[in-house]
Parts: C-alpha cells; sequence; structure tokens
C-alpha cells in the first residue's frame, strides 16, 4: 500500500488534515533531512502533499478534490477507490517512520564501526562504555517454550502459485524466503512462463514486482496483456487484433489497475544488482519478485556480471539472503549452456550457464524445454517435494496453457 497517497486521499475526502499535523508530519517534517518521510512520501506524492500543506496554511482548509486535481492530474497521481481511516494510515505512517529511524541510527553506528570509532557508535546507541558484544544463544529444542505439540499441528498453507496447476500441487506453492529458478535453452519460453506466473500470483492477490532486462517496458506491457486477455502476441504486436480482441484487452486492462501497486514493473533495465532490486523492494514491498533475465545482472563485489562464475555464485547468494531477510519470494530464470544439452535427457542441473550459484542458493530449480507448441518443465533440484515432469500444449493464438495430461484424461484416454 502506498501509504502516502493514501494520505492524500483521505484527507480530501475527509476534509480534514488536523490529525495529521498533530502526529507531525508537516512541511518542516517532509523538507527536514532525516526524517523519514521519504518512506512515506516520495516522488509526485511528496509534491501532493506539500502543496495540500502550503494551501491549508494559506487558506486553512482543504482543498476541493477539483481544485486538487487542476495541479495533479488523475492520470499522473492515481487514488484507489476505497478510503482508509486517517487514524489508521496516521499510524502506520508512525510506524514506519520509526522504523526507519531506527535503521537510520543503526547504519550510522555500523559506519562508525567500521571505522574503528567503537566508542561513538556505543553513545549513538546509548550504550553503556563497557559493552563490546553481546552472547549468542542457540536454539535449545530441549528447551520447555519449544512445543511439539504446536509443531505437529500446523498446517502449511498453499504459497504463491507458479501458475501451472500441476506443480503447485506437487510443490504447495512457493513459501516466503524460497528462491526459485527457472531454467533452460534461448527462445524455450521461460520470460512467458514468468509472466504467466506473475499473473497467477497477481490473480492470487499477492503484490508482484518484476524485473526485465531482455524486454523493453512496451513489450513487456504486451506480453503481461496478451496473456491476461487470451489473445495472439504476434498479431498484436504487428497491430492486427480484431475489435473484440481489443475489447478482452481493455477489459483486461482495466482489471489490472484497479487495484493500484499490486502489479509492478520495474523501470530499471540494464545492469540490475541485488541492492536495487532490495531499494525497490523497500519501497513497494512485493510478496514476490520476478527477475526476467538472471544472465544480465551485475555482481557489485566483483563488478562483473553473471556471466562470470564468482559474480554468478556472488549474486544468487545474495539473492537467497534478500529473501530470507525480507520474507519474500524471490524467482529468477536463466539460460543453460546449449552445447551440454542433451535432447535425450532434457534440461538437467550440468547445463546452468555460468556458475552453480543458483543450483547451490536455490529452493527449487526447473528446467524448462520447448519444441514446436509444446512445453515441458521439470524439476531440477529441490529442497522439498519434487514436482513431477508436466508437458504443455500452448495455443499462441489464445496464450492458453493445457496440460496434455489433463487433455488425454479429458478424452478417456
Amino acid at each position: 500500500m502506498n501509504t502516502g497517497r493514501e494520505i492524500l486521499h483521505s484527507i480530501l475526502s475527509g476534509g480534514d488534515i488536523k490529525i495529521v499535523l498533530d502526529a507531525g508530519l508537516n512541511k518542516s517534517w517532509l523538507e527536514g533531512d532525516n526524517t523519514g518521510a521519504s518512506v512515506i512520501f516520495t516522488g509526485i506524492d511528496k509534491q501532493a502533499f506539500k502543496w495540500l500543506l502550503s494551501h491549508y496554511s494559506r487558506h486553512r482548509n482543504i482543498p476541493a478534490l477539483e481544485t486538487f486535481r487542476q495541479h495533479f492530474p488523475e492520470e499522473t497521481l492515481k487514488f484507489s477507490r476505497s478510503i482508509i481511516p486517517i487514524e489508521e494510515l496516521v499510524e502506520l505512517a508512525e510506524e514506519k517512520v520509526a522504523s526507519f529511524l531506527v535503521a537510520d541510527v543503526i547504519g550510522r553506528a555500523i559506519d562508525l564501526h567500521d571505522k574503528g570509532s567503537i566508542n561513538e557508535a556505543a553513545s549513538l546507541l546509548h550504550l553503556e562504555q563497557g559493552i563490546r558484544y553481546r552472547k549468542a544463544r542457540a536454539d535449545d529444542i530441549s528447551s520447555s517454550s519449544f512445543d511439539l505439540e504446536h509443531l505437529l499441528e500446523t498446517e502449511l498453507e498453499m504459497g504463491i502459485p507458479f501458475g501451472i496447476d500441476s506443480v503447485d500441487e506437487d510443490f504447495f506453492g512457493f513459501q516466503p524466503g524460497m528462491l526459485v529458478t527457472l531454467m533452460g535453452r534461448q527462445k524455450s519460453g521461460k520470460s512467458w512462463s514468468t509472466i504467466n506466473s506473475a499473473l497467477a500470483a497477481w490473480k492470487e492477490g499477492y503484490t508482484v514486482l518484476v524485473f526485465s532486462v531482455e524486454m523493453d517496458t512496451s513489450m513487456f506491457h504486451q506480453r503481461v496483456l496478451c496473456l491476461g486477455a487470451g489473445v495472439s502476441p504476434s498479431r498484436m504486436r504487428r497491430g492486427r487484433l480484431r475489435s473484440d480482441e481489443k475489447e478482452r484487452v481493455r477489459t483486461f486492462g482495466s482489471t489490472l489497475t484497479e487495484e493500484e501497486g499490486r502489479f509492478l514493473i520495474s523501470r530499471k533495465r540494464a545492469g540490475i544488482s541485488v541492492d536495487v532490486i532490495r531499494e525497490e523492494v523497500a519501497q513497494y514491498n512485493p510478496n514476490i519478485v520476478y527477475i526476467d533475465g538472471f544472465s544480465f545482472m551485475v555482481d557489485t563485489k566483483t563488478g562483473r556480471m553473471t556471466s562470470d562464475w564468482q559474480a554468478n555464485e556472488n549474486v544468487a547468494d545474495a539473492l537467497k539472503e534478500l529473501a530470507m531477510e525480507e520474507e519474500i519470494v524471490v524467482f529468477v530464470n536463466t539460460q543453460v549452456q546449449e552445447k551440454q544439452y542433451s535432447s535425450k535427457h532434457g534440461i538437467e542441473a550440468r547445463t546452468i550457464a555460468s556458475g552453480t550459484g543458483l543450483l547451490k542458493a536455490s529452493d527449487l530449480v526447473l528446467g524448462q524445454d520447448k519444441e514446436g507448441d509444446e512445453i515441458t518443465i521439470n524439476t531440477v533440484y529441490s529442497r522439498y517435494e519434487w514436482p513431477d515432469t508436466v508437458v504443455l500444449d500452448v495455443d499462441w493464438d489464445t496464450m492458453n496453457f493445457v496440460s496434455i495430461v489433463a487433455k488425454l484424461e479429458d478424452l478417456n484416454v
């Protein structure tokens, strides 16, 4: 949820800004350094809130929405349909700001520590000068706090879907903290499977953030709309959709944009690093991050792309760390080495390109191959259940992915 935008919406709709000002969200806070304002208001939202504060300061009233829209048209600043109570929003904003300030203090303390200024770091954290470490404590499984019965009664909830029913049934969806890899030969449909998974996650109510380094924004938008509306990507690219197909695209596009901030496509294209992904994860708070093109990522430690084996391992480890720290799912696709591909055995662990970082760090590795209109997906590696191999018949004119096994069952074969 975009807290700053929701605050703007609530103020304009309710005509009350007092509780916001009482909480300290004023102009001096907004423009100050190290205030945490950037975690609530960024970009156009910050400009709009600043204008609203200035208007209230001059006129002592909240402007009508029509007046506000003269300065900030709907196409540049769109509000959600529902209105969240301002009290809830302020409470959430205060919590976010407090979290930022804590992180900021800790970050400055770490910088001082790394420079050797130990006393200054301890002072910043209000620690006694004699404290230099804390003793670590292991998890004692014999402790009375360990609840075995609770563990036995806990049922795993279905996670974020891959988008292929048989895989999801076997693996039970992707759980927070997982790194998932889809690998395959060039032009085997990895991007299509990645977008299909992103749409499946979005349809289930999850917030999706996608990084694509292989396609420009226009092409990526086209593919999302083709899959969602079930129309031919070839004819859409050429501008030759029928009137009924265009209407389906419009209808799906409208549905996709109903809830703002749930299907997000990063504008970052070249040289994507894990640090860049971290920044956008902090800004948008997604449930799952999709990276279409691991092979084009950059390792900040070596300055090299993941075609280098060391960079490959560094980036893979960093992505797994990101997934665990943020309790999200990270899904990447990558290429295999064509020279090691075996038509008899299909996609195998040894065919992965550039290094084994993803094999070691991932919780699930799926291999994808394509022959004609058939796509085969097999399990290369899994830390948990092993999904069975599935063969999909793809109708590229309607973008329909149908399991061949399901088709045979329907025909009673």
